[in-house]
């Protein structure tokens, strides 16, 4: 998969591509070369796409915290979408990939940048897609704890 993957990313001309046979590997990576995007699989032995996730996410750098992290993964249940958007993901890739499905969330990612939110507990990319055109009602979310919007 890594390997198809590399394959895509070349074909549309991605620029530098490095790849890592699991999560450790990617985190060395990561400092090392600071990429502008990660893509990582959910499920890679010893160390899983989750815990490069929470390791990013908790980068004392500001900007290499907030790096978009793409989560390409067969597994789609709810429980599984909900601890990558937890943890901050910023988009979520489902297998079997697609070159037409890759090269949407690399666009939604990098074109199209979320705020970042630091709450209780949290820290990635906004979960609301910001769309209030035509929306003219009250707001129903109630903010239960302070919210910080990151412009970085």
């Amino acid at each position: 998969m890594r390997k198809l993957i590399c394959e895509m990313l070349r074909a549309l001309d991605a620029g530098t591509i490095l790849d890592a046979c699991d999560g450790s590997e990617g985190w060395d990576k990561f400092q090392t070369y600071e990429p502008d995007i990660v893509l990582t699989d959910a499920s890679m032995e010893p160390v899983d796409g989750y815990v490069l996730l929470e390791n990013i996410r908790a980068h004392e750098n500001p900007h290499l915290a907030t790096v978009p992290v793409i989560m390409v993964t067969g597994h789609c249940e709810v429980k599984a979408v909900e601890r990558a958007r937890d943890l901050g993901v910023t988009e979520y890739l489902a297998k079997p990939i697609t070159p037409v499905g890759l090269y949407s969330r690399l666009v939604e990612a990098a074109a199209h940048p979320r705020p970042f939110v630091r709450a209780d507990g949290f820290f990635g990319p906004d979960r609301r897609r910001r769309e209030k055109a035509g929306f003219d009602g009250d707001d129903r979310r109630r903010r239960a704890a302070p919210v910080t919007y990151l412009d970085i």
